[in-house]
């Protein structure tokens, strides 16, 4: 067994609060010290379900690795941590490809947690003096106050989280992307059919079909060459879907992605009308466009990445997104779309709906290769069902109680 089957964590609802509920395997044993930090975290420092589901998932495989190496928790040092990061990379790598930066980066958001976990183990435990700190076995410039709480100090923050990665890239990383709606979709669809050119609205409302249903990235749409499209009238017959592997992909990867018969359909009817027309007008040759799908308006030339971004970006900011939003807000759309059909479709099923089963479910169909890299998507899909559903019962409770109620006057009528 790896030390990272080694522990299950299941989620307790009490009071509208959720707590983890740690199982080690092997010991047959919960960690307590876990659960209560999670009661920590949801109660006392009052952070949403969200971000203490991560904090948590963040920190298991750290003590699922100290577990398997028979160390104690006391006795962690410097040369523990080190020794953890550089084999949780490994790991990843091994398990999920050569993303080596990316992988780093998911390992240094594990350490900032663990780092965090460790301050709190120390305040909690008094016997653990020794355990964190400038001079402690662990080396940390990170502070607790008498709450419990992390105080944060510009002049202490170099030396809070010293044996993370400093190659990692996470310095260009951008905040949060914007996560695009099916709204969003009509209204930027709109939006395109009110321009001057009908080849403009067509192409662009193609490449945010295949963007929302296939979940391709910016460049990997732009890089769609005709020939992959130009099946047999028959093709699906047999077939469910057809499997396209795009030139340009993230990585350098050579992933195949399915396209369903109907936006397939689609594809093919731009490509003879629209894209044929446009070829026509501007006298390009086939080798101009190199096959390409998806040309320029003005000179019938394969579109540029940048002009992708341009044309989205574009389009967000005039249907009113006031946040950063582009091409790869429709990969986010299918994402959820995805994990929200997953779920309801293991319950359905009585199946494993936890947020590793959904994320390594959902990961191949996006051409990813590190599931867990989906799992802040599923903690927000699994929290916002979660209310949906509460809000449901909440509604059927009292359509109950007001047909009680109208059942209980209409007797009363009655007798009288």
């Amino acid at each position: 067994m790896s030390s990272q089957n080694r522990i299950s964590v299941s989620w307790v609802e009490v009071e509208d609060y959720r707590y983890a509920v740690a199982y080690d395997s092997v010991t047959k044993m919960v960690d307590y010290n876990l659960l209560d930090y999670s009661i920590h975290l949801a109660k006392k420092l009052a952070l949403s379900s969200l971000t203490v589901r991560n904090m948590v998932y963040h920190v298991t495989p750290f003590l699922a690795w100290i577990s398997e190496n028979n160390i104690l928790i006391s006795h962690i040092g410097n040369h523990s941590i080190t020794k953890f990061r550089d084999d949780e990379q490994k790991r990843l790598v091994k398990r999920f490809g050569d993303s080596v930066k990316a992988h780093k980066r998911t390992v240094n958001s594990r350490l900032v947690c663990v780092y965090q976990y460790l301050v709190w183990l120390q305040w909690k435990r008094p016997d653990y003096i020794k355990l964190i700190g400038p001079d402690g076995q662990v080396t940390s410039n990170l502070v607790i106050d008498s709450a419990g709480k992390l105080i944060k100090s510009k002049r202490r923050a170099k030396g809070c989280y010293p044996l993370l990665f400093s190659d990692s890239g996470s310095s260009s990383r951008h905040r949060s992307a914007y996560e695009a709606t099916e709204q969003d979709c009509d209204d930027i669809k709109t939006h395109f059919l009110g321009g001057r050119s009908s080849y403009i609205a067509a192409r662009n409302i193609l490449m945010m079909d295949i963007m929302s249903q296939v979940s391709l990235r910016r460049g990997s749409v732009n890089s769609l060459r005709v020939s992959q499209f130009m099946v047999a009238d028959d093709y699906f017959e047999k077939r469910d879907f057809l499997t396209v592997v795009p030139d340009s992909q993230k990585f350098g990867y050579k992933k195949s992605y399915k396209f369903p018969p109907m936006l397939t359909y689609k594809i093919q009817d731009f490509i003879e009308t629209h894209r044929a027309t446009l070829i026509g007008q501007k006298n390009v040759s086939g080798r101009d466009t190199q096959d390409r799908i998806f040309l320029s308006h003005t000179t019938g030339l394969p579109l540029s990445n940048s002009s992708v971004t341009g044309i989205f970006s574009s389009a967000f900011e005039s249907i009113g997104v006031t946040e950063r939003a582009s091409a790869h807000a429709f990969r986010h759309k299918y994402a959820n779309d995805r994990i929200h059909d997953e779920i309801l479709e293991r319950k359905e099923a009585g199946l494993d709906t936890s947020d590793s089963s959904i994320a390594y479910s959902v990961a191949p169909s996006m051409g990813q290769s590190n599931p867990e890299s989906l799992l802040p998507y599923v903690s927000r899909a699994q929290i916002k069902l979660s209310s949906t559903l509460r809000k449901e019962n909440l509604e059927l409770k009292e359509l109950r109680e007001d047909n009680a109620r109208l059942r209980k006057l209409l007797k009363e009528l009655q007798e009288e």
